[in-house]
């Protein structure tokens, strides 16, 4: 026998599963805790990567739920501890805010010239759960300008925008083209 190992946990129905009322998100679910203890004969214990709470029906969620979920059973050779986890589903309304004073970072930068974005900040609107979108600040949102794509015939560059995972989108970007200017050579 195999001496107990701690085992990751996870929802036995995707996030896009629960049935949320328009104008909602649910995010990732939150298990306490977040591993169970298994144990049994080893070659059944090695098979196992992780295991998976009950399935739950969800409809018409507008509001966080917290539950207590059993754990499947995932080999019949195995025991495993705890049987019930506590879950929590955060379900929050669906919002926006416009975020200001983004610094735009120039990437792949000669070392040979001196080069500037104009505008050095933007500004654009950030759509996302109401808590997720309340705590963003500037430099959690990446604005890239590649100097790889300079050429002296062309005047405005579209950046990169690049969000933290758990929001949903981003639009109205403020100026939304930028210029990329190539002052003078460093001798």
């Amino acid at each position: 026998r195999r001496p107990p190992r701690s085992t990751p946990l996870y929802s036995s129905a995707a996030s896009d599963v629960y049935k949320r009322q328009p104008g909602y998100i649910s995010l990732e679910e939150q298990f306490s805790p977040d591993s169970i203890s298994i144990g049994g004969p080893e070659e059944a214990v090695n098979k196992i990567d992780f295991v998976l709470t009950e399935k739950a029906t969800l409809i018409d969620l507008v509001a966080s739920l917290n539950g207590n979920w059993s754990i499947l059973n995932p080999n019949k050779l195995v025991s495993f501890d705890p049987k019930k986890v506590d879950a929590f589903i955060d379900v929050q309304p669906i919002s926006e805010t416009i975020i200001t004073g983004i610094p735009v970072e120039l990437v792949n930068k000669p070392n040979d010239v001196n080069v500037f974005v104009n505008p050095a900040t933007v500004s654009l609107t950030i759509v996302g759960g109401l808590k997720q979108i309340t705590n963003i600040l500037p430099e959690d949102i990446d604005v890239i300008i590649d100097f790889d794509l300079w050429n002296s015939e062309k005047q405005f560059y579209s950046p990169t925008i690049k969000l933290p995972d758990y929001l949903i989108e981003w639009k109205d970007l403020s100026p939304n083209n930028l210029e990329i200017l190539v002052i003078k050579e460093i001798n």
